[in-house]
Protein backbone atom coordinates (compact mmCIF):
# COMPACT_ATOMS: atom_id res chain seq x y z
CA UNK A 1 0.00 0.00 0.00
CA UNK A 2 3.10 2.33 0.71
CA UNK A 3 4.45 1.68 -2.49
CA UNK A 4 1.22 2.53 -4.71
CA UNK A 5 0.76 5.73 -2.20
CA UNK A 6 4.44 6.54 -3.64
CA UNK A 7 3.63 5.77 -7.20
CA UNK A 8 0.43 7.40 -7.25
CA UNK A 9 1.96 10.88 -5.50
CA UNK A 10 4.86 10.40 -7.97
CA UNK A 11 2.44 10.71 -10.85
CA UNK A 12 0.42 13.50 -9.56
CA UNK A 13 3.10 15.65 -8.39
CA UNK A 14 3.83 17.17 -12.18
CA UNK A 15 0.02 17.63 -12.34
CA UNK A 16 -0.11 19.97 -8.84
CA UNK A 17 3.21 21.88 -9.95
CA UNK A 18 1.08 22.72 -12.97
CA UNK A 19 -2.19 23.57 -11.10
CA UNK A 20 -0.02 25.92 -8.47
CA UNK A 21 1.91 27.33 -11.14
CA UNK A 22 -1.34 28.60 -12.85
CA UNK A 23 -2.62 29.85 -9.79
CA UNK A 24 -0.39 31.58 -8.28
CA UNK A 25 1.94 33.05 -10.70
CA UNK A 26 -0.08 35.95 -11.24
CA UNK A 27 -1.19 38.84 -9.14
CA UNK A 28 -3.38 37.68 -5.96
CA UNK A 29 -5.70 39.47 -3.33
CA UNK A 30 -5.37 38.52 -0.15
CA UNK A 31 -7.50 38.95 2.86
CA UNK A 32 -5.61 38.87 6.11
CA UNK A 33 -7.07 37.21 9.56
CA UNK A 34 -3.94 37.16 11.89
CA UNK A 35 -5.26 36.97 15.54
CA UNK A 36 -3.02 36.12 19.08
CA UNK A 37 -4.79 35.17 21.74
CA UNK A 38 -3.05 35.68 24.88
CA UNK A 39 -3.37 33.63 28.42
CA UNK A 40 -2.31 34.57 31.74
CA UNK A 41 -1.46 31.34 33.23
CA UNK A 42 0.23 32.77 36.11
CA UNK A 43 -0.72 33.20 39.59
CA UNK A 44 0.21 37.07 39.67
CA UNK A 45 -1.72 39.92 37.65
CA UNK A 46 0.38 40.30 34.21
CA UNK A 47 0.90 43.82 32.67
CA UNK A 48 3.06 42.92 29.49
CA UNK A 49 3.27 44.73 25.70
CA UNK A 50 2.55 42.43 22.73
CA UNK A 51 4.87 42.78 19.63
CA UNK A 52 2.54 42.13 16.64
CA UNK A 53 3.85 41.67 13.30
CA UNK A 54 2.46 43.56 10.34
CA UNK A 55 2.10 42.91 6.34
CA UNK A 56 5.03 45.37 5.11
CA UNK A 57 4.61 46.99 1.89
CA UNK A 58 7.39 46.65 -0.99
CA UNK A 59 7.49 45.42 -4.32
CA UNK A 60 5.72 42.04 -4.38
CA UNK A 61 3.52 43.54 -1.43
CA UNK A 62 0.83 46.26 -2.12
CA UNK A 63 -1.16 47.33 0.81
CA UNK A 64 -5.21 47.81 -0.48
CA UNK A 65 -6.55 48.50 3.20
CA UNK A 66 -4.12 49.29 5.79
CA UNK A 67 -4.56 47.03 8.96
CA UNK A 68 -7.20 47.44 11.26
CA UNK A 69 -6.99 46.11 15.11
CA UNK A 70 -9.78 44.96 17.27
CA UNK A 71 -7.87 46.63 20.42
CA UNK A 72 -5.66 50.18 21.23
CA UNK A 73 -1.93 49.71 19.71
CA UNK A 74 1.17 52.28 18.37
CA UNK A 75 2.73 51.52 15.63
CA UNK A 76 5.84 51.75 14.72
CA UNK A 77 8.75 51.13 12.33
CA UNK A 78 12.06 49.38 13.26
CA UNK A 79 15.23 51.70 12.39
CA UNK A 80 17.43 49.32 10.03
CA UNK A 81 14.69 47.63 7.51
CA UNK A 82 11.83 50.19 8.48
CA UNK A 83 9.45 47.22 8.96
CA UNK A 84 5.54 48.53 10.49
CA UNK A 85 4.94 46.56 14.09
CA UNK A 86 2.58 47.10 16.54
CA UNK A 87 2.76 47.10 20.04
CA UNK A 88 -0.21 45.99 22.40
CA UNK A 89 -0.60 46.61 25.92
CA UNK A 90 -1.75 43.75 27.98
CA UNK A 91 -3.26 43.77 31.76
CA UNK A 92 -4.38 40.26 32.22
CA UNK A 93 -5.49 38.97 35.93
CA UNK A 94 -4.53 35.41 36.37
CA UNK A 95 -6.70 33.29 34.12
CA UNK A 96 -7.56 35.93 31.88
CA UNK A 97 -7.45 35.91 28.32
CA UNK A 98 -7.97 38.41 25.42
CA UNK A 99 -7.89 38.13 21.72
CA UNK A 100 -6.11 40.33 19.55
CA UNK A 101 -7.29 40.73 15.64
CA UNK A 102 -5.72 42.66 13.17
CA UNK A 103 -7.20 42.49 9.09
CA UNK A 104 -5.80 43.88 6.05
CA UNK A 105 -6.15 43.47 2.68
CA UNK A 106 -3.04 42.95 0.23
CA UNK A 107 -2.36 42.28 -3.50
CA UNK A 108 0.71 40.34 -4.08
CA UNK A 109 2.66 39.92 -7.01
CA UNK A 110 5.21 37.00 -8.60
CA UNK A 111 8.47 37.67 -9.22
CA UNK A 112 10.78 36.46 -11.74
CA UNK A 113 14.27 37.12 -12.11
CA UNK A 114 15.25 38.35 -15.38
CA UNK A 115 19.45 37.19 -15.63
CA UNK A 116 20.85 39.47 -18.25
CA UNK A 117 24.59 40.86 -18.80
CA UNK A 118 24.54 43.10 -16.55
CA UNK A 119 23.49 40.88 -13.94
CA UNK A 120 26.34 38.50 -14.24
CA UNK A 121 28.97 40.99 -13.89
CA UNK A 122 31.32 41.11 -10.85
CA UNK A 123 29.35 41.88 -7.36
CA UNK A 124 32.31 43.84 -6.35
CA UNK A 125 30.46 46.70 -8.31
CA UNK A 126 27.89 46.46 -6.33
CA UNK A 127 27.53 50.23 -4.55
CA UNK A 128 27.89 51.48 -1.07
CA UNK A 129 24.21 51.58 -1.01
CA UNK A 130 23.84 47.92 -0.31
CA UNK A 131 25.92 48.25 2.57
CA UNK A 132 23.00 47.31 4.79
CA UNK A 133 22.42 44.02 3.27
CA UNK A 134 26.21 42.99 3.66
CA UNK A 135 26.82 43.07 7.09
CA UNK A 136 26.82 39.76 9.03
CA UNK A 137 25.00 39.48 11.99
CA UNK A 138 24.13 36.06 14.71
CA UNK A 139 21.99 34.38 12.13
CA UNK A 140 23.92 35.10 8.80
CA UNK A 141 27.54 34.83 9.95
CA UNK A 142 28.93 35.89 6.55
CA UNK A 143 31.91 36.41 8.81
CA UNK A 144 32.77 33.15 9.83
CA UNK A 145 35.83 31.76 8.44
CA UNK A 146 34.28 28.23 7.56
CA UNK A 147 32.15 30.17 6.15
CA UNK A 148 33.98 31.92 4.03
CA UNK A 149 36.04 29.02 3.04
CA UNK A 150 33.14 27.04 2.51
CA UNK A 151 31.53 29.68 0.03
CA UNK A 152 35.28 29.84 -2.19
CA UNK A 153 35.09 26.25 -2.49
CA UNK A 154 31.50 26.18 -3.49
CA UNK A 155 32.07 28.52 -6.21
CA UNK A 156 35.34 27.87 -7.65
CA UNK A 157 36.72 30.01 -10.02
CA UNK A 158 34.21 31.11 -11.55
CA UNK A 159 32.82 34.86 -10.94
CA UNK A 160 30.06 35.36 -12.63
CA UNK A 161 27.12 36.86 -10.05
CA UNK A 162 24.21 34.58 -11.84
CA UNK A 163 26.46 31.34 -11.50
CA UNK A 164 27.92 31.99 -8.48
CA UNK A 165 24.16 32.25 -7.45
CA UNK A 166 23.15 28.87 -8.81
CA UNK A 167 26.62 27.10 -7.17
CA UNK A 168 25.62 28.12 -3.94
CA UNK A 169 21.83 27.45 -4.26
CA UNK A 170 22.35 24.19 -6.07
CA UNK A 171 24.80 23.30 -2.39
CA UNK A 172 21.96 24.40 0.13
CA UNK A 173 19.41 22.43 -1.58
CA UNK A 174 21.42 19.17 -1.82
CA UNK A 175 23.19 19.53 1.87
CA UNK A 176 20.51 20.34 3.96
CA UNK A 177 17.57 18.31 5.31
CA UNK A 178 14.40 19.84 6.48
CA UNK A 179 12.58 19.12 9.69
CA UNK A 180 12.11 20.81 13.02
CA UNK A 181 10.55 24.03 12.35
CA UNK A 182 10.89 26.43 15.26
CA UNK A 183 9.20 29.89 15.83
CA UNK A 184 12.24 31.77 15.16
CA UNK A 185 15.31 31.70 13.15
CA UNK A 186 18.32 29.11 13.11
CA UNK A 187 21.88 30.52 12.07
CA UNK A 188 23.81 29.25 8.81
CA UNK A 189 26.08 27.70 12.00
CA UNK A 190 23.24 25.77 13.02
CA UNK A 191 22.06 24.84 9.59
CA UNK A 192 25.69 23.25 8.95
CA UNK A 193 25.75 21.44 12.58
CA UNK A 194 22.71 20.02 12.71
CA UNK A 195 21.19 17.37 11.50
CA UNK A 196 17.65 18.83 10.29
CA UNK A 197 16.79 22.78 9.85
CA UNK A 198 13.84 24.51 8.54
CA UNK A 199 13.17 26.46 5.87
CA UNK A 200 14.56 29.63 7.94
CA UNK A 201 17.85 27.41 8.33
CA UNK A 202 18.36 26.82 4.90
CA UNK A 203 17.98 30.54 4.14
CA UNK A 204 20.20 31.81 6.50
CA UNK A 205 22.76 29.09 5.16
CA UNK A 206 22.54 30.31 1.65
CA UNK A 207 22.44 34.25 2.71
CA UNK A 208 25.63 34.04 4.66
CA UNK A 209 27.51 31.79 1.94
CA UNK A 210 26.18 34.09 -0.44
CA UNK A 211 27.06 37.56 1.53
CA UNK A 212 30.70 36.48 1.98
CA UNK A 213 30.82 36.48 -1.42
CA UNK A 214 29.77 40.15 -1.83
CA UNK A 215 26.12 39.55 -2.55
CA UNK A 216 23.67 41.72 -0.57
CA UNK A 217 20.91 39.55 1.05
CA UNK A 218 18.34 39.77 3.34
CA UNK A 219 15.52 37.30 4.76
CA UNK A 220 12.37 37.54 4.11
CA UNK A 221 9.33 35.88 6.69
CA UNK A 222 6.01 35.73 6.79
CA UNK A 223 3.47 33.23 6.37
CA UNK A 224 1.44 30.89 3.15
CA UNK A 225 -1.31 31.94 1.72
CA UNK A 226 -3.37 29.49 0.07
CA UNK A 227 -7.03 30.02 1.20
CA UNK A 228 -6.65 27.80 3.79
CA UNK A 229 -7.27 28.68 7.55
CA UNK A 230 -4.13 28.31 10.10
CA UNK A 231 -1.56 28.93 7.78
CA UNK A 232 2.05 27.76 8.25
CA UNK A 233 5.33 30.23 8.45
CA UNK A 234 7.25 30.50 5.94
CA UNK A 235 11.18 32.17 5.06
CA UNK A 236 13.02 33.01 2.15
CA UNK A 237 15.09 35.16 1.27
CA UNK A 238 16.40 37.70 -1.64
CA UNK A 239 19.63 38.61 -2.98
CA UNK A 240 20.67 41.80 -5.08
CA UNK A 241 22.33 41.45 -8.14
CA UNK A 242 24.54 44.04 -9.98
CA UNK A 243 22.10 45.32 -12.02
CA UNK A 244 20.08 45.77 -8.99
CA UNK A 245 17.06 43.37 -9.03
CA UNK A 246 16.15 41.40 -6.07
CA UNK A 247 16.19 37.80 -6.70
CA UNK A 248 13.65 35.62 -4.86
CA UNK A 249 15.34 31.98 -3.34
CA UNK A 250 13.45 29.48 -1.82
CA UNK A 251 15.88 26.70 -1.05
CA UNK A 252 13.62 24.92 1.28
CA UNK A 253 11.08 24.63 -1.06
CA UNK A 254 13.30 23.57 -3.60
CA UNK A 255 14.91 20.94 -1.63
CA UNK A 256 11.28 19.49 -0.59
CA UNK A 257 10.14 19.76 -4.17
CA UNK A 258 12.61 18.04 -5.40
CA UNK A 259 11.66 14.97 -2.89
CA UNK A 260 8.12 15.39 -4.06
CA UNK A 261 6.74 16.68 -0.88
CA UNK A 262 6.07 20.42 -2.34
CA UNK A 263 4.57 21.56 -5.09
CA UNK A 264 4.87 24.92 -4.56
CA UNK A 265 8.37 25.93 -6.56
CA UNK A 266 8.02 27.57 -9.46
CA UNK A 267 11.70 27.59 -10.62
CA UNK A 268 15.16 29.12 -9.98
CA UNK A 269 14.42 32.85 -9.07
CA UNK A 270 10.78 32.79 -9.22
CA UNK A 271 8.61 33.35 -6.13
CA UNK A 272 4.99 32.79 -6.51
CA UNK A 273 1.91 35.25 -5.34
CA UNK A 274 1.43 32.81 -2.46
CA UNK A 275 2.92 34.05 0.41
CA UNK A 276 2.21 37.24 3.12
CA UNK A 277 5.38 38.75 3.77
CA UNK A 278 5.64 40.14 7.49
CA UNK A 279 9.05 41.01 8.09
CA UNK A 280 11.91 42.05 6.14
CA UNK A 281 15.78 41.10 7.15
CA UNK A 282 17.12 39.07 10.78
CA UNK A 283 18.38 40.47 13.92
CA UNK A 284 15.40 43.35 13.97
CA UNK A 285 16.36 46.04 16.72
CA UNK A 286 12.87 46.76 18.58
CA UNK A 287 11.75 50.07 20.18
CA UNK A 288 12.16 49.04 23.91
CA UNK A 289 13.47 45.93 23.97
CA UNK A 290 17.56 45.81 24.56
CA UNK A 291 18.04 42.42 22.25
CA UNK A 292 17.36 42.40 19.08
CA UNK A 293 14.58 39.51 17.85
CA UNK A 294 15.22 37.40 15.00
CA UNK A 295 12.52 37.82 12.51
CA UNK A 296 9.22 39.34 12.06
CA UNK A 297 6.92 36.94 11.68
CA UNK A 298 4.78 35.90 15.09
CA UNK A 299 3.12 37.67 18.04
CA UNK A 300 5.91 38.01 21.21
CA UNK A 301 6.00 39.52 24.27
CA UNK A 302 8.67 41.53 24.41
CA UNK A 303 8.04 43.66 28.02
CA UNK A 304 6.51 41.98 31.27
CA UNK A 305 6.47 38.39 32.93
CA UNK A 306 7.14 36.27 29.26
CA UNK A 307 6.47 32.96 31.00
CA UNK A 308 3.08 33.53 32.44
CA UNK A 309 1.87 34.53 29.04
CA UNK A 310 1.03 31.80 26.68
CA UNK A 311 0.24 32.52 22.96
CA UNK A 312 -1.95 31.17 20.30
CA UNK A 313 -1.30 32.29 17.15
CA UNK A 314 -4.11 32.34 13.75
CA UNK A 315 -3.12 33.48 10.28
CA UNK A 316 -5.78 33.12 8.08
CA UNK A 317 -6.17 33.98 4.48
CA UNK A 318 -10.32 33.45 3.32
CA UNK A 319 -10.64 33.31 -0.08
CA UNK A 320 -10.94 37.13 -1.64
CA UNK A 321 -13.15 38.58 -3.03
Amino acid sequence: MKDLRWAIGKVMHPIRRMLYRRSFFRPRIWRIEFQAVVRNKGARFARAVLLFPMPQAGPTQEMLERPRFNTACEVKSDLVYGNEYALVKLDLAPGQETSILQQALVRVFPRKAHFSDSANSRTAQLGQKNDLYLVANAYITSNDVQIRSLAKQIVGQDHSATNMLRRVNEYVVRKLRYGLPIAGLYSAGDALTLPLVDCGGFDTLEAALLQSLGYPVRIVSGFWATGKHDNAMHAWLEVRLPDGQWVGLDPSVEHLQRAGKSARFLGFGQVGADRIITGYGCAIPVSGLADRIPILQNPMVINGPIDDLEISVFFKTPTYP
